[in-house]
């Protein structure tokens, strides 16, 4: 097989954009986030296991929390605790974050300064530090390993806590996504450490909700195979990552009623070939665009991305590209653990299997 699978390096923040080109609006900045009215929830101390099974405790309620991604961001969000965000380490770009959010999202401080596409600068170890935080999180390890950034030991020296989030990035889950588990473990994990669990158990019980119902929809439908093309990540003549059976998308997949392509492959993200794709043959390419810009963009993206396999001599001619069965999705829906995952799920089962939503 050609794949060649690779460590947990950050695709989402590494992707150039390649087949359209994308005006970044800047972010504005603030001290911290727009306040909010936190959950009491239950007493501090409180302690959860993060990614690897390491214990976290947090002694008191945070109040200088620093999420390293926006994804991380969101989940503070969608808690009702973003006044205790001092900085993120990733800022919020145009149409990347849900509407309702975008706006306060896009005030927070940003520690890496203002985001240049194809690039990846992880938060400084100085950086961080100065921010004085009470709690770190991130749902990439290379957020806390990539040279230059503070490690979860440097953060420990210091009795500050931090967690790694299990959805997205964590190696060393030992089993496919087939469901959102890892998800509803995260959201009530961070729900724990910041005294927001009411919230993160009425977030968790919508999401299966919704979940739940689509599955009832789609149990005895025939799955198609699924190709996930993130289009702004086909750079150099390359198609970018193939996610794995470790990948959030892939549960979105299996519960959309669809079968990942590359469902095989015990990785989040694995390097794949143009060749490798065609051999496999999939029913349905879902294209993600992360949008950076908003709605038009994203749109833009498709069109570009359809003509980028339409024109490339090893797509050219797979049955999906030449009877136009596409999907196409917001990548913050499906490809990044998140409270989105449910609706990503009803979206993609609607894309699948239409017959069975009208």
């Amino acid at each position: 097989m050609a794949i060649m699978t690779g460590s947990s390096w950050r695709a989402p923040l590494t992707a150039a954009v390649a087949v359209t080109a994308m005006t970044l609006a800047a972010c504005g900045e603030s001290a911290r986030a727009p306040e909010s009215q936190p959950s009491t929830g239950a007493g501090f101390p409180v302690t959860v296991q993060e990614c690897g099974g390491k214990s976290v405790t947090v002694q008191k309620r945070p109040e200088r929390v620093v999420p390293l991604s926006a994804t991380m961001l969101e989940h503070l969000f969608w808690l009702g605790v973003q006044g205790s965000v001092v900085g993120s380490g990733e800022s919020v770009r145009p149409g990347t974050f849900p509407q309702q959010f975008q706006a306060d999202g896009a005030k927070v401080k940003s520690l890496t300064g203002t985001y240049v596409p194809g690039s990846y600068d992880p938060v400084s170890r100085e950086v961080l530090l100065a921010e004085r935080p009470d709690l770190v999180i991130s749902d990439f390890a290379s957020t806390f390993n990539t040279a230059g950034a503070a490690t979860q030991a440097d953060l420990a020296a210091r009795d500050v806590p931090s967690y790694l989030a299990f959805s997205t990035d964590c190696a060393s889950e030992g089993a496919a996504q087939t469901n959102l588990d890892l998800v509803y473990r995260d959201l009530e994990n961070v729900g724990r450490l910041t005294g927001a669990q009411p919230k993160a158990a009425e977030l968790v019980a919508g999401m299966r909700s919704k979940v739940d119902s689509v599955r009832s929809k789609v149990a005895s439908a025939g799955p198609p195979t699924v190709w996930v093309f993130t289009v702004e990540e086909a750079v150099d003549g390359q198609p970018g990552s193939a996610l794995g059976n470790r990948h959030t998308v892939n549960a979105v997949i299996e519960l959309a009623g669809g079968r990942n392509v590359f469902g095989d492959v015990n990785e989040s993200f694995a390097k794949t070939t143009w060749e490798e794709i065609a051999k496999r043959k999939p029913d349905v390419i879902l294209l993600l665009s992360y949008g950076y810009g908003g709605e038009p963009e994203r749109q833009k993206a498709y069109v570009a991305g359809k003509k980028a396999l339409a024109d490339n001599p090893a797509t050219r001619n797979l049955p999906a590209v030449t009877q136009g069965r596409y999907a196409t999705m917001d990548y913050w829906l499906v490809a990044a653990g998140s409270v989105r995952n449910a609706d990503g799920v009803t979206e993609l089962a609607r894309q699948l299997h239409p017959d069975l939503f009208r």
